[in-house]
């Protein structure tokens, strides 16, 4: 590989790393959701660094020239950020529908305390929370 592709695509994988890290530094991004991205950064600058070792790994895997392995490498860390995304936003839809049925349960419980209290004619702290009402009926 030539110095000057080795040199360009270490400076590449480096703004890309610091990028990563700015999001980490900056709570824009967690840490756990940053491992994967990191991972990718620190074999980019392997393959970078050592290009005989990505010759010999694309020759053993039967592939023509080692670009072709780059691609394969790449190829399975997208696959992997893609599958840690769909659990990461599956496990957040889950927690999306329980914090819902929370609050449906915890509304009814408010009415409910509100109908008692309206029997028993004590005063619930002013009034009746017309902004709250307007909110629910809106969103049914």
């Amino acid at each position: 590989m030539d110095l000057r592709l080795q040199i360009t695509l270490l400076c590449g994988i480096f703004l890309g790393g610091g990028f990563i890290v700015y999001l980490l530094r900056k709570k824009r991004l967690y840490i756990k959701y940053a491992l994967a991205w990191l991972l990718t950064v620190v074999t980019l600058v392997l393959l970078a660094l050592f290009p005989e070792a990505v010759r010999g790994m694309a020759y053993f895997f039967g592939l023509k020239t080692p670009v072709n392995f780059i691609y394969v490498v790449e190829g399975a860390f997208v696959l992997c950020i893609l599958l840690i995304c769909t659990v990461i936003m599956s496990h957040m839809n889950s927690r999306i529908v329980r914090l819902i049925q929370v609050q449906g349960i915890l509304e009814k419980r408010v009415r409910d305390l509100e109908v008692m209290a309206e029997k028993k004619g004590v005063n619930m702290g002013g009034g009746k929370d017309e902004s709250r009402d307007t909110y629910i009926s809106e969103s049914k």
